[in-house]
């Protein structure tokens, strides 16, 4: 008896979930959209075509980078060659505090150690820093998809030598492969349940996809647009002219 009173609840959960539910007519695009740049210049080796989908690790754009792989080597060998003189700073600087501590060395004479050691190692550790940046710019000479990706357009050529001083820093302009956008234009005033994170579904092709309210962007000209993410991929569905959004 109470399992038929559960699935009796359950069923008149789901009628009036149905009843309650608004419908929108809805525009699909491309989901999480994004333009990729990189702060170095250099001629381009490698880069995949508008259409062309990666996987995640897929390496979608490369920089020759021969001159800033030399310029970490550099870096990482001035560092380095500035370890053994911290080293010796360092053994001083405790050798001076413990003869300090027997009233053998003098106030003036620990402090010397001490600057000595402090100097050295602000030396080592600027080149460290330089060392880190040199590698942090190695780091974009490979631009590798996060997740999967959809490449919708490439604005360089492979061969073309890309400057940041003389172009805008925009090299892909990728979307999701995993996703994609419902858009609709709504009135105010807007349901206070409206909110983004709300669970929504889109109606599209005679299948109902299961989706999450991305955004709801007040428009200047007046009305509301609400985006909808939803899990599916298929470039056919661009422009679909019967979606349609739903919303509890």
């Amino acid at each position: 008896m109470k399992i038929r009173q559960f699935l009796l609840f359950i069923l008149l959960a789901s009628f009036f979930s149905t009843i309650n539910a608004a419908e929108f007519d809805a525009k699909i695009s491309w989901a999480d959209v994004r333009e990729i740049g990189v702060p170095i210049s250099g001629q381009i080796s490698k880069v995949l075509k508008a259409g062309s989908y990666a996987k995640p690790g897929d390496t979608m754009l490369s920089i020759s980078c021969g001159l800033y792989k030399a310029q970490l080597a550099e870096r990482k060998a001035i560092a380095a060659g500035f370890m053994p003189a911290v080293e010796t700073a360092l053994k001083e600087k405790e050798l001076a505090d413990e003869l300090f501590e027997r009233t053998v060395l003098s106030v003036v004479e620990q402090r010397n150690a001490e600057l000595v050691y402090i100097k050295t190692k602000a030396e080592y550790d600027a080149a460290q820093a330089k060392a880190e940046q040199a590698k942090i710019r190695v780091g974009f000479c490979d631009i590798k998809a996060d997740e999967s990706l959809l490449v919708l357009k490439n604005h360089v050529t492979t061969g073309e030598y890309y400057s940041l001083e003389s172009k805008k820093p925009v090299l892909l302009t990728v979307a999701s492969r995993s996703r994609m956008l419902a858009t609709a234009r709504l009135t105010q005033p807007l349901k206070k349940s409206y909110k983004v994170g709300l669970a929504s579904k889109v109606s599209l092709a005679g299948k109902r996809y299961e989706g999450r309210l991305q955004a709801v962007d007040y428009l200047t000209e007046g009305g509301v647009l609400v985006s909808v993410t939803f899990n599916a991929f298929d470039p056919r569905l661009i422009d679909n002219k019967a979606a349609k959004i739903i919303i509890q």
